[in-house]
């Protein structure tokens, strides 16, 4: 049986998403999809082309077909160029029944205004389209109207995360430091940078004698005109783990605390008598006097503070040796052939060439503390007595070790 009309009287078959009818017969047609892209506020739903840091924007991507009606389920997938100045929340979504596609986008820089494009691209019975692009400054210091209150602190950075004991620092030639950097950004309810506000910085703790600004207590500083706000933080007398936060005094909570996102730790301390020892490297034939002596022997020395950690990276370690004797040591993984080593994780090791076997003597010294008062160094000479290296009292700041052979 041919049913020829039904219901309204239909003239033909219905035709599929995205197909063209014509006299009751269906035929493939060319989908030709758009997808229009638009920026917004997530709270007001205000257009927007700017992008402030801690403040996102959201995205919406609406798909249509060639006849302008919205294509439910979708993927989009959302774009930025440079990618590197935004976060995208996700990058491949769904569309929902009416077509559309949402995402959040944020800053990831904080000041000097920069542009991005945004786009979306969707792809509906294998025919892609992408949206006219989205431009956008990003990392701007305000935003549009005026600089309201200080209202929240944003962590920007800590330079570097890693310390020295007080005074440790003074025998390194290594990226060694007793202070840090720590930096945050004042912003108003609307994201603005907010200039001239009161930021009171403090520490976690302060055992050692960890100091903000060179006190021992909380420090109020100003922001600058981009808002930011920094303090220094200095090392103490002992090891220690710490986080630096900071409060707006003015701000409708004052006493909210705001922390730094990285942890600055203060490690090694300078090298101590106790842990400063010389010795043969394992094989050397100046360690075994039973074997027939062949140059160059191998020294090695350990240093550490007076915990037993290493001393810092790049610990500068003196030699010197008997008359006719050469020490050879190096900076840059032997490319500079010098009188000393730098350690690396509280060692390092140096080559030395030497008389006949008999009295021959090297000795390490570096800048350090519980040395033995007024020792100067020295080195045994030939005739029997001795030569001054480091003389008294300088040498009460010198920690030293010697081998014979």
């Amino acid at each position: 049986m041919v049913l020829t009309g039904c219901g309204g009287g239909s003239s033909g078959a219905s035709a599929l998403p995205g197909d063209t009818t014509s006299g009751g017969t269906t035929k493939p047609g060319t989908v030709t999809p758009s997808v229009n892209l638009s920026a917004s506020d997530p709270t007001s739903g205000a257009s927007t082309n700017a992008l402030i840091y801690g403040k996102p924007a959201r995205l919406q991507a609406k798909v249509l077909d060639q006849d302008g009606k919205a294509v439910p389920g979708a993927i989009v997938t959302f774009a930025a160029a440079p990618a590197a100045l935004v976060a995208l929340s996700q990058t491949n979504v769904l569309t929902n029944s009416q077509g559309v596609a949402e995402i959040q986008v944020s800053a990831n820089i904080i000041s000097s205004p920069d542009a991005v494009s945004l786009t979306a691209s969707a792809s509906v019975s294998n025919q892609a389209a992408t949206s006219l692009p989205v431009n956008m400054s990003v990392g701007s210091t305000t935003s549009s109207g005026a600089v309201g209150a200080p209202a929240v602190l944003q962590y920007v950075s800590t330079v570097p995360t890693r310390l020295v004991i007080k005074g440790a620092s003074e025998g390194a030639a290594g990226a060694v430091s007793e202070t840090a950097t720590v930096t945050f950004k004042v912003l108003d309810a609307n994201g603005n940078a907010v200039p001239n506000a009161p930021v009171l910085f403090d520490l976690s703790t302060r055992n050692g004698g960890l100091t903000t600004n060179g006190q021992t207590t909380a420090v109020q500083v100003t922001s600058n005109t981009l808002g930011s706000a920094t303090v220094t933080v200095g090392s103490g007398t002992v090891p220690e783990s710490f986080y630096v936060f900071a409060s707006l005094p003015t701000s409708a909570a004052p006493s909210q605390k705001y922390f730094a996102n990285d942890q600055i730790a203060v490690s090694s301390g300078l090298p101590d008598q106790q842990y400063f020892t010389l010795f043969h490297v394992a094989g050397s034939s100046c360690s075994d006097p039973t074997k027939p002596l062949v140059y160059p022997c191998g020294m090695t020395i350990n240093v550490g503070d007076y915990l037993g950690h290493p001393a810092p990276d790049g610990t500068i370690v003196s030699f010197a040796t008997t008359e006719q004797g050469l020490v050879v040591g190096d900076s840059d993984s032997n490319t500079n052939a010098t009188g000393y080593c730098l350690t690396k994780g509280g060692q390092c090791t140096v080559q030395v060439w030497g008389g006949d076997r008999g009295t021959n003597e090297i000795v390490a010294f570096a800048i350090g503390q519980r040395a033995l008062a007024n020792s100067p160094v020295v080195v045994l000479s030939r005739n029997g007595g001795n030569r001054t290296i480091v003389a008294v009292p300088d040498s009460d700041n010198y920690v030293r070790d010697s081998i014979l052979w």
